[in-house]
């Protein structure tokens, strides 16, 4: 029974990877696109949270574990040749990558905000004159940036709370058929789950208002 336990529905997976070949394209296109030299594009963290990148989580079910495990230690060879020293050793440097993918899956970290980890090495922030690369100094630092990642979408969440979301009929009255709190995306797909739910066709015949609460 287990080994048919699924955490999405078969369409809602189907789509989600269906949207990140789109990004990315293939295996190979995906491992191109994502290459150490896009970390600089992620040089702000806020951007690199609020961007529509997949979680390292979707990149497992899309590509499978062993591409992005691959991609993770592609990232940290080029940390090492990056700070000119002594290459992690092949062993080191698989085990390095499944317990940062581990920490990543918990999380529902993007792609874009390991390629920003990776970036915030290099950079030199949060680094002191005798750091050393290592697997315990490198997963210090990530701990590091979960933190102020953290902090960050402690920050948005608060600022969400601050916005509600009003699904108004589209008729003359203008009836409010709903408040939702949070953002517009979660307004729009409470909306289609009330479709789906009931099988009206409420979503067509409605339009979504933003109200900042003060």
């Amino acid at each position: 029974m287990e080994k048919n336990k699924v955490k999405l529905s078969d369409l809602e997976e189907s789509d989600r990877i269906k949207e990140i070949k789109e990004m990315y394209g293939d295996t190979e296109s995906f491992l191109m696109k994502a290459n150490p030299k896009t970390q600089v594009d992620f040089c702000d963290l806020r951007m690199a949270i609020s961007c529509d990148c997949p979680t390292i989580d979707d990149l497992c079910l899309t590509y499978g574990k062993t591409t992005v495990l691959n991609w993770l230690c592609v990232q940290l060879i080029d940390l090492t040749l990056y700070a000119n020293c002594n290459s992690l050793p092949k062993a080191v440097c698989e085990e390095l990558s499944r317990v940062i993918l581990v920490n990543c899956q918990e999380k529902l970290v993007k792609v874009s905000e390991m390629l920003h980890f990776f970036y915030t090495i290099k950079s030199g922030q949060d680094i002191w004159p005798d750091w050393k690369i290592s697997p315990i100094s490198i997963m210090f630092h990530l701990h590091k940036f979960f933190a102020r990642r953290n902090a960050i979408l402690w920050f948005n969440e608060r600022e969400n709370l601050k916005k509600v979301f009003l699904i108004v009929d589209d008729q003359p009255k203008a009836k409010v058929y709903a408040r939702i709190f949070g953002t517009k995306i979660k307004a729009e797909k409470a909306l289609k789950e009330r479709d789906e739910r009931t099988g009206e066709r409420l979503y067509s015949n409605c339009h979504i208002i933003e109200r900042t609460i003060e």
